[in-house]
């Protein structure tokens, strides 16, 4: 029997975070399976330009904005604002270039790009197929190394795209997908195909204090129950709720798709923004069970607070990063579960900080393990050789 494809989830806690890096390291610790790499966004661009400022020696004119377009490697100005010089500019503290690594791939593994990286590395690259996705306007290329390459990965941006792409690296055999995305509900680390979660916690996302609530928030979306449609017996359906009649206590209801289960009991709707008041009646009716299809916000947690804090039954929530509220209200709930769990299998650090607001290795390290102390925790800067890739 064929084992199961290993799909992992690598996102980071912010921008810069050291994802890139962590790749890097873990591809090449990997020499006998077949791998399969793509990504949410565009890696292995060595120079990125996060903001610019540029004033003509003449004090005459001076460009206060512009922006870039990647052309293959090389940046164009598509676009730009004059200013009159007699405008006084301050220091734009946070002007940075940051150094991006670019990818590092071992023979005999299979990745997503843009048709110009063929040009590259002709000898070492082989063309799979046109992927049926579009990126910038731009085709999406299947590739297969045929040998030690770096290079810069482009992938899929929706979450039904990133889906389809699964299932394409699966029909090319590979072992194990790697998937560089990032904490978004909208994006793969929301998917149930994922059976690993890999999170970089950098120190650009923040002070220590900042990273620590962070972190705590993430090891309880990962302690979360879940709950699967075993678990209630009924007919196969989402359903909204179209009118409510409190009188009578009976919901009309319609059918939209088949995704989730009508339990005994149970109430179930199609979202919770503007829906608030339909959930608060339905509260009171006291169900067995709630199952929040979407998200919940803080401005929806305000409008039903009380109402949720008194509830004894269970409130279902789709993913943990659905719950999108501070975990001090969230800790009030003992009553919380999901239909997909937060499989957090590693953690790296990276004390690193493009904008130089760098902080101790050690402490980092240290605080992040008191939180994750059940699951490894690697520090990304001891994997890393130029302190210049940390990003």
């Amino acid at each position: 029997m064929k084992n199961k494809t290993q799909i992992i989830a690598l996102i980071g806690l912010s921008k810069n975070a050291g994802k890139t890096s962590y790749l890097n390291w873990f591809l090449n610790q990997n020499h006998s399976k077949t791998i399969g790499v793509t990504t949410t966004g565009h890696d292995g661009r060595e120079l990125q330009v996060t903001s610019y400022k540029l004033q003509d020696t003449s004090n005459e004119l001076q460009v206060t904005s512009y922006k870039l377009q990647d052309t293959s490697n090389e940046l164009q100005v598509t676009s730009y604002k004059l200013q009159d010089a007699s405008d006084e500019l301050s220091d734009d503290p946070n002007t940075a270039v940051s150094y991006k690594p670019r990818v590092s791939l071992k023979p005999n593994t299979y990745f997503t790009s843009f048709d110009y990286v063929l040009n590259q590395n002709p000898a070492l690259i082989k063309v799979i197929k046109k992927l049926p996705f579009r990126v910038n306007n731009k085709n999406l290329w299947l590739y297969k190394t045929l040998g030690n390459i770096t290079t810069e990965i482009v992938g899929a941006r929706t979450l039904s795209e990133q889906e389809k792409l699964i299932s394409i690296f699966e029909e090319n055999e590979c072992e194990q997908i790697i998937i560089d995305g990032a904490i978004d509900r909208k994006i793969i680390s929301l998917s149930e195909k994922i059976t690993d979660i890999i999170l970089i916690i950098g120190a650009a996302a923040g002070n220590l204090k900042e990273i620590i609530e962070q972190a705590e928030l993430i090891r309880f979306y990962s302690k979360l129950e879940r709950i699967t449609i075993d678990d209630y017996k009924g007919i196969c359906y989402e359903l909204q709720v179209t009118s409510y009649k409190l009188q009578d206590m009976s919901y009309e209801l319609r059918d939209t798709a088949p995704t989730f289960v009508e339990g005994a009991g149970g109430g179930i709707i199609k979202s919770v923004y503007s829906n608030e008041a339909i959930i608060s009646d339905i509260v009171n009716q006291n169900p067995e069970w709630i199952y929040f299809p979407g998200s919940l916000t803080e401005v929806s947690y305000k409008k039903l607070q009380n109402k949720l804090l008194n509830y004894k039954g269970k409130i279902i929530f789709n993913h943990p990063l659905n719950i999108q509220i501070p975990l001090k209200e969230i800790k009030k709930m003992n009553n919380l579960y999901v239909r997909t769990n937060f499989l957090l299998k590693t953690i790296a650090v990276n004390s690193f900080s493009p904008q130089n607001e760098h902080i101790d290795a050690d402490i980092l390290r240290n605080e992040i393990k008191k939180i994750f102390d059940d699951i490894p925790v690697i520090d990304v800067t001891h994997i890393s050789i130029d302190k210049k890739t940390h990003i």
